[in-house]
C-alpha cells in the first residue's frame, strides 16, 4: 500500500513538472501566429491573422529616425528631400525646376513643361549701309533693355528688298530691343574714328538720315513670338 501512495505521489510531481515546463515554454515563446523584427523588416512567424505593422523594426526604424533628423527645416514637407535651391526657388535635390511656360516649379517626371513654350522667340530684321561705296564686313547686334543680353549676327543677307541690297536678320526671345551695327575691322577700313563705334535704329533713322533731325537717341523694338520686327535699320552712322 505504501509502495502505491509512493509511485502515484512520484507520478504528480513529474505531471506538475511537465505542466509547468510546458507553461513556462509557451510562455518565452509567445504566440506562434505572429510577426517578427528580422534583419530589419518584418517577417512572419506563423500565419499571423493581423497585417504587418506600419511602423519601422530594427536597423530601418533607426535609419528611417536618423534621415527624419537630417533634413532641414525648409525640407519639412512629405516627399521633399535635399535643401539646395535654384534662382527661382526650385528645390533641386528634389528634381524640381522651373518651368517658364507654367510660371512654377515642377518635377518634369511628373508634369510636363512644354519645350516649344521654354522661349519664345521672334525675329528682327533690316536694311544696312554704311558711308562710303560698299558695305564692309560689321557685326549686327540687339541688347535686350531689360536683361542687357545681347544676340549679334555677322551674316549679311545679299536682297534687294534692303535698301542698299544687304540685310541682316537676327532671331531673339520676345522682349524689347535696341540694334545697333559696328565694323569687324575699322582699323583695316581706314576708318579708325569708327573703332567701337555704334551705329544705331535710331531716332535719326526713323527721322530720315537728314540734317534736320536733332536727335541720336536709340529706338526700342519690340519683338513679339512668331512675329518680324521688320525695318529695323541700324544705319546711324553720324553721331561720332
Amino acid at each position: 500500500m505504501k509502495k502505491t501512495n509512493l509511485a502515484i505521489i512520484i507520478l504528480s510531481a513529474a505531471l506538475i513538472l511537465l505542466l509547468i515546463t510546458l507553461g513556462a515554454v509557451l510562455f518565452l515563446r509567445g504566440d506562434e501566429d505572429t510577426w517578427l523584427c528580422a534583419g530589419g523588416k518584418w517577417v512572419k512567424h506563423g500565419n499571423p491573422s493581423g497585417q504587418m505593422p506600419g511602423e519601422p523594426c530594427g536597423a530601418e526604424k533607426s535609419e528611417s529616425a536618423s534621415q527624419t533628423e537630417a533634413l532641414p527645416a525648409e525640407n519639412s514637407e512629405p516627399g521633399l528631400i535635399g535643401g539646395q535651391k535654384d534662382e527661382q526657388g526650385c528645390l533641386i535635390g528634389a528634381g524640381y525646376s522651373w518651368c517658364e511656360a507654367k510660371q512654377k516649379c515642377l518635377r518634369v517626371w511628373e508634369e510636363a513643361c512644354p519645350a516649344s513654350a521654354q522661349e519664345k522667340k521672334g525675329t528682327i530684321e533690316g536694311s544696312l549701309s554704311y558711308p562710303s561705296e560698299f558695305i564692309p564686313e560689321m557685326k549686327i547686334c540687339a541688347e535686350d533693355t531689360k536683361t542687357k543680353k545681347i544676340v549679334c549676327t555677322t551674316e549679311q543677307i545679299k536682297n534687294n528688298k534692303y535698301t542698299y541690297g544687304a540685310g541682316y536678320q537676327i532671331e531673339v526671345p520676345a522682349g524689347t530691343y535696341q540694334v545697333y551695327a559696328t565694323l569687324l575691322d575699322a582699323q583695316g577700313l581706314g576708318a579708325g574714328s569708327f573703332e567701337g563705334y555704334r551705329a544705331y535704329y535710331s531716332e535719326f533713322v526713323t527721322c530720315g538720315l537728314s540734317n534736320g533731325c536733332p536727335s541720336h537717341e536709340p529706338v526700342d523694338v519690340t519683338v513679339k513670338a512668331g512675329q518680324t520686327a521688320s525695318k529695323t535699320d541700324p544705319m546711324d552712322w553720324y553721331n561720332n
